[in-house]
């Protein structure tokens, strides 16, 4: 477990987003990040889409260095971003996640900026910050409540290897639970038409007998 250290937060702010609702600006005006010139080189680790690798506790001695920054863009526009100005030397991708923010809730992957930057310093080990950075919006409870299993896979891996490794174990438990909730849908759907036609079934004889009473 990392003890007390600081780092700088950083944000390239790509201009996409409404200051009022983005993220990223309300810890930017709190002062929990800072912003940097689109065209300025930033030497730490970088969130963003076009990584290869998973950030991991392997990039604690580069981010105790030199930070962690993240892009600040809109998802629906993220194809304009100018990737090639952004001068990124060390990129890295976040493994798995759900968003809990109330523009994109429930969808795999579209965090926001405040989310990014929260999951990566859960995942090295930084959570009293990343809750830190979260208390600024109301929903932040709540990407920790609806991520709590995935955050504590993979807090405990001590490297982008294990990262892989238990994202793909996630993966798998939640393809096992969806089908094994599906068979049980199923189940319950079949019992429930067995019963109905049973129901019927005692109909049609009850008419049945009291139709042969009547012509008696």
């Amino acid at each position: 477990m990392p003890g007390q250290e600081t780092f700088p937060l950083r944000m390239w702010d790509i201009g996409q987003c409404d200051s009022l609702k983005c993220t990223g600006q309300k810890l930017r005006r709190e002062g929990k990040i800072s912003i940097i010139p689109i065209k300025k080189r930033f030497s730490g680790v970088v969130l963003s889409p076009l990584g290869k690798r998973l950030i991991s506790k392997e990039d604690i001695p580069l981010i105790l260095k030199s930070g962690l920054c993240v892009v600040d863009c809109s998802w629906n526009r993220i194809e304009d971003v100018p990737w090639k100005t952004l001068r990124i030397q060390h990129p890295r991708l976040l493994p798995t996640l759900i968003a809990g923010n109330s523009t994109h809730y429930g969808q795999p992957q579209n965090l926001s900026c405040a989310e990014a930057i929260a999951a990566a310093l859960i995942i090295i080990g930084y959570e009293s910050r990343a809750k830190f950075v979260l208390e600024s919006f109301n929903w932040g409870t709540t990407f920790l409540r609806i991520n709590r299993e995935a955050f504590a896979a993979y807090t405990s891996c001590e490297s982008e290897k294990e990262l892989y490794g238990a994202q793909k174990s996630l993966f798998l438990e939640a393809r096992q639970e969806i089908i094994e909730k599906k068979e049980r849908r199923e189940q319950r759907s079949l019992e429930a038409s067995r019963k109905l036609l049973k129901q019927l079934n005692i109909t049609d004889h009850c008419g049945e007998a009291g139709h042969k009473q009547r012509i008696g």
